[in-house]
């Protein structure tokens, strides 16, 4: 019996030591969201001490991200802002707005007290996002915190997302969605993915079946999928709030609810004998802004779809998005101009760059200057002064109608044969050579590493780090050709093929390596071990008493 007591004692005391080390290993946080308005985020987890409330939180937070974040104090309260140098806009009605995760009924709220005035103890998240009063709740979540909501990932068209990373690509699924060519990139928010694919086609070439916008889940299940015309699609989709925007090679833009596919409505650019859409659009302060084959750039109201302006811009835009930045909006042309209007679409500046500008235009805000790529035998990499226009220096780099991503390095391109990795003075650092090529994709920047697809019968993924160096190529099968970007969502990357397929890859392993001793976590649990151990040595004298007795 004394024994039995003993082992009791010791499985006693070995449930304290591991009682003590979870009670040590759990911590209260909350979750962080910085969102920009422009399709750029960025989050902290802050620990959560006893008496902090939100603001506290949110400078913690700042701290930890090394954001810029100002604050002033009076009888009301602390006033947030600006964060990042962006302040309330009396002309565009920006403001940075504070919003509460509401955990039952897992939407974003705004908050009807100030910062300082809401404890921090039963917060999961909290958001400060800039954007104008009625505009919509931030697509990224507490459990999924990284959107990818339009073709180059923000307004700026950087075509690069810096928290995040994926080594090794594996494909980790892929779907036919049985609906001919897949051109355009995948977009995707709060666990759906979207993505327009071109119809199936007769013999003759012509089309057998619509286009459509497809919505899948994350495992490549398909949820919905809508008609959007018919033509060759190669334009991308916009997450705008609870909505998907998408453009169509027909000339209309056709407005989606992005969980049920119930339409919410339809634009008209016009376009239609002229290739209809083939530019994305971007959202800017509760507007569209689309640009159409027949030249004309577009605001639309994006509540209602009704039109807010027009401007003519060139005869033809083909393929060239928009990028928005301070209130001015930049497009390309296929007559060899680089065009900035201001947000109510009035004329600022027009620059010829040489050849056409099929690439979407690349906003370097730090550097106050606009990058953007041109196609035919004399291709450059021209950048340009953000508010003259005038050109601060021009590379050639041969032809490529692929838009340009922004790295920690510089500037990256990618041609028939080559990517390209350029520094911000225009000087040529590296190339990594494709082969010959149609032409592919733009890249697209993830963390440390540059994805890109080539466009050739047996098209690949090619992944290189930020010194040119190869990280991996996965080939894309069925064997087509591809145009595709690579995005960046949930922790997956996707690409799509013309043989109608998404594919989901996810970091993959070299070689599986066996865990070894060393191999231990830091925090090793030794109060676990020693409880163990305590429990061995009161069996262990619980035994040698009962033989003495015996």
């Amino acid at each position: 019996m004394r024994f039995l007591a003993g082992l009791i004692v010791g499985m006693m005391v070995l449930a304290t030591f591991a009682g003590t080390v979870s009670a040590a290993e759990e911590e209260d946080t909350c979750a962080v969201l910085f969102d920009f308005g422009n399709g750029r985020v960025m989050w902290a987890d802050v620990p959560v001490t006893e008496d902090m409330n939100a603001f506290n939180v949110t400078a913690e937070a700042a701290d930890m991200l090394d954001i810029d974040l100002q604050y002033s104090e009076s009888t009301f309260g602390v006033m947030v802002g600006p964060i990042e140098g962006m302040d309330y806009n009396p002309a565009t009605g920006q403001f940075w707005g504070f919003i509460i995760w509401n955990s039952t009924t897992a939407r974003w709220e705004s908050s009807m007290s100030g910062a300082d005035a809401v404890p921090a103890d039963d917060l999961e998240a909290l958001a400060w996002k800039y954007d104008a009063w009625g505009g919509p709740m931030p697509l990224a979540t507490p459990e999924h915190r990284y959107p990818w909501a339009s073709f180059r990932y923000d307004a700026m068209n950087a075509g690069s997302q810096e928290f995040g990373n994926i080594d090794h690509p594996a494909l980790n699924w892929s779907k036919d969605l049985g609906n001919g060519a897949i051109s355009s990139s995948v977009i995707g928010a709060n666990g759906l993915l979207y993505v327009i694919t071109g119809g199936l086609l007769n013999e003759d070439w012509s089309f057998a079946s619509n286009s459509s916008l497809f919505c899948l889940d994350t495992t490549g299940k398909i949820v919905w999928n809508k008609d959007v015309g018919t033509g060759f699609q190669v334009a991308t989709p916009l997450l705008y709030g609870e909505m998907v925007i998408a453009p169509s090679a027909d000339g209309k833009l056709y407005a989606f609810d992005a969980a049920d596919g119930e339409e919410v409505w339809t634009f008209d650019t016009g376009s239609a004998s002229t290739f209809g859409i083939t530019s994305s659009p971007v959202a800017y302060v509760n507007s569209i802004i689309v640009a159409a084959g027949n030249g004309k750039m577009f605001s639309i109201n994006a509540a209602d779809g009704a039109e807010n302006w027009n401007v003519t811009v060139s005869q033809t835009i083909y393929s060239s998005s928009p990028a928005i930045h301070e209130g001015v909006i930049f497009i390309g042309d296929d007559s060899g101009n680089v065009s900035a209007y201001a947000d109510d679409g009035s004329y600022l500046w027009s620059t010829t760059v040489g050849g056409k500008v099929r690439a979407s235009p690349l906003v370097d805000a730090d550097n106050d200057r606009v990058i953007v790529t041109s196609s035919g035998a004399n291709g450059n990499m021209t950048a340009l002064n953000f508010t003259t226009g005038a050109i601060d220096w021009q590379t050639h780099i041969g032809g490529t109608s692929a838009s340009a991503a922004l790295s920690s390095v510089g500037y990256v391109a990618a041609t028939a044969t080559d990517i390209i990795m350029m520094d911000l003075d225009g000087d040529k650092l590296w190339n990594y050579s494709l082969g010959e090529t149609f032409g592919g994709g733009a890249p697209t920047v993830v963390g440390d590493t540059i994805f890109a697809v080539t466009n050739e019968e047996s098209s690949r993924l090619v992944a290189v780090d930020l010194t040119g160096k190869m990280v991996k190529e996965v080939v894309l099968e069925p064997a087509n050709y591809a145009m595709c970007a690579p995005t960046f969502i949930d922790g997956f990357l996707f690409v799509t093929s013309n043989n109608g397929y998404v594919y989901a890859l996810s970091t993959g392993s070299e070689e599986i390596i066996t865990p070894g001793p060393e191999d231990a976590p830091e925090e090793f649990p030794w109060l676990l071990l020693g409880g163990i151990a305590a429990v061995i040595f009161i069996v262990a004298v619980g035994l040698m008493y009962w033989r003495k007795k015996a």
